[in-house]
C-alpha cells in the first residue's frame, strides 16, 4: 500500500538510552481514485487531494466525481482489496505500527548546474607555481576514440532525481496529529511531497 506524505523536518528522540535522528512526516488527505481487479491482482490508484484550479485537466479527469487530486500513484496487491473508490486512505487504514519497516520514494534537492568537484567528488589541481587547473575537469579522452565516451563524468545538472530509501523504521505513530516519525534521513526539502510504501 502507498500513501502520500509531506516532509515536515527532522528532530531526535532517545530510544533505549541511544540518540536516534528521526524525520517527521505529515500524512495529508489521500483518496482512492480507481480500483481495478485483474485475475488475482488488485490495482489501486490513489491521489493527493488538492486545489482544483491548479490541477491539469489530464490528472483532474482521473478523479472525476471525487475530490480533486493533484498527484497520482498506483500500487497493486495480491490479497483481497478492501479499498473502494472515493474512500480516504487514513493512517489507521494503512495500519502502520511502531517498529515496522517502510520505504520512501522522493525527489532529492535540486542543486543546479555543478562542476565535477562537487558533482563527482573530483580532486582539485595544484594551486601553486602558476597552475590554473584548480577545479577544471581535466582530460576527457582526446586520443582514441577521438570522441567523448558515453557516461563520462562531467559538469551538469545535479540533484532533483527520484530516490527510494528502503528499510526505514517507524519510530512513532501520532494518529492525533496525523504524523509518523521515521528513523534516519529522507530525500527532499522540507514541505516536499513524497510517497510512503509498506
Amino acid at each position: 500500500m502507498k500513501k502520500f506524505a509531506v516532509k515536515k523536518g527532522m528532530t531526535h528522540i532517545y530510544k533505549d538510552g541511544k540518540h536516534v535522528a528521526v524525520t517527521v512526516l505529515e500524512l495529508p488527505k489521500t483518496i482512492v481514485c480507481r480500483v481495478d481487479s485483474n485475475n488475482d491482482k488488485c490495482h489501486v490508484v490513489v491521489g493527493l487531494a488538492g486545489n482544483k484550479k491548479k490541477i491539469p485537466r489530464s490528472i483532474l479527469g482521473q478523479s472525476k466525481g471525487l475530490d480533486a487530486c493533484s498527484m497520482l500513484t498506483e500500487f497493486s496487491q495480491t490479497q483481497q482489496c478492501d479499498l473502494k473508490k472515493g474512500e480516504e486512505v487514513s493512517l489507521e487504514k494503512m495500519g502502520l505500527q511502531e517498529g515496522e519497516v517502510v520505504s520512501v520514494i522522493s525527489r532529492t534537492k535540486g542543486k543546479g548546474f555543478q562542476g565535477t568537484v562537487k558533482r563527482h567528488n573530483f580532486s582539485t589541481g595544484p594551486k601553486t607555481h602558476g597552475s590554473r587547473n584548480w577545479r577544471a575537469p581535466g582530460s576527457i579522452g582526446g586520443g582514441y576514440p577521438q570522441r567523448v565516451i558515453k557516461g563520462q563524468k562531467m559538469p551538469g545538472h545535479m540533484g532533483d532525481e527520484q530516490r527510494t530509501v528502503d528499510n526505514l523504521i517507524v519510530e512513532r505513530v501520532d494518529i492525533e496529529n496525523n504524523q509518523i516519525w521515521l528513523s534516519g534521513a529522507v530525500p527532499g526539502a522540507n514541505k516536499s511531497v513524497l510517497i510512503i510504501k509498506k
